[in-house]
């Protein structure tokens, strides 16, 4: 699982997002844009945590740590390597699923 969430932060990946965040900062089209990108990932990341058994606070509060933590992610500078983005996802990975199967 970890594998997948650092394979989504490509350098490429990082760059356009970190692009299209300033943009958002600037223009208000894009900020609603940007906003409703935001909701469908914290949306989808909750719907994935209640899939594996924790209650809707729980699942939401999951789901916004792993989002502030891709986004912070794409926003560093140099990007981080694959290597160390998988030892910070891997320990929160194991602790999710962990909590999950308790």
């Amino acid at each position: 699982m970890s594998d997948d969430v650092v394979d989504s932060l490509s350098p490429r990946e990082a760059i356009i997002e970190r692009n299209v965040r300033a943009w958002a900062t600037q223009d208000a089209d894009a900020a609603t844009i940007w906003a409703r990108i935001d909701a469908r990932r914290l949306a989808y990341l909750t719907d994935l945590l209640r899939g594996l058994g924790y209650d809707q606070t729980e699942s939401e509060r999951g789901a916004r740590h792993l989002a502030l933590l891709v986004i912070g992610a794409n926003l560093m500078s140099p990007p981080s390597s694959p290597s160390e983005l998988r030892e910070v996802f891997q320990p929160l990975i194991e602790n999710l699923l962990a909590g999950a199967s308790q």
